[in-house]
């Protein structure tokens, strides 16, 4: 890998030609020989990563070319040290967030019990929090999303309705991001 001189005449060049790629970074022209051809067809887990990573891509260019988008991740980019806004969307569409706790201490049952989950995803916001509790048949007792603390990784769902059912209640914690990933964490008691 090379960088060209400043008063190059191929300063500014991108794309293909021959075996060598020319690629714009940080305002750079960086000079590469093209990567091999891959003779092994990959296997699943590098598919899975693959597309991903294509996903993500996808989502960055789209959502950094409308101007609202690009001027929200370029403040995230400086804020982060990266080194663009593309940078910023990509890092933020591959970044999962954690369900790190569901506490479920305080449900017993009645409309009002409080059921609190820990959410997090480090730099980038969460968007919404969904919970669903179902019984032992998997029969949805109440759905509903849950609110956030302020300044913090938790969310409480409040409990709508008395469950006057017998055996186990499945407490389901859906998390949403920006870009759509969602995660999800149950717990069962009994």
């Amino acid at each position: 890998m090379a960088k060209l001189a400043k008063n190059s005449p191929l300063q500014g060049l991108r794309g293909k030609i021959g075996d060598y790629l020319f690629r714009q970074v940080q305002g750079e022209t960086i000079v590469s020989q093209l990567p091999a051809k891959r003779k092994k067809k990959p296997s699943s887990l590098q598919s899975y990563y693959q597309d991903k990573f294509t996903d993500a891509s996808r989502y960055a260019k789209a959502i950094t070319r409308t101007p609202e988008g690009k001027a929200k991740y370029k403040e995230i980019a400086t804020r982060l040290g990266l080194p663009n806004a593309y940078t910023a969307a990509l890092k933020e569409y591959l970044q999962q967030a954690t369900i790190e706790s569901i506490d479920d201490s305080n449900y017993t049952g009645t409309a009002g019990d409080e059921i609190t989950i820990k959410a997090d995803k480090n730099d980038f916001p969460i968007t919404e929090v969904v919970v669903t509790l179902t019984d032992g048949n998997n029969i949805v007792i109440e759905e509903g999303k849950a609110t956030k603390h302020r300044k913090s990784a938790f969310w409480t769902y409040k409990a709508q309705k008395d469950f006057e059912g017998v055996g186990p209640v499945k407490i389901t914690a859906i998390v949403h991001d920006i870009p759509g990933n969602i995660v999800t964490r149950e717990v069962i008691i009994k």
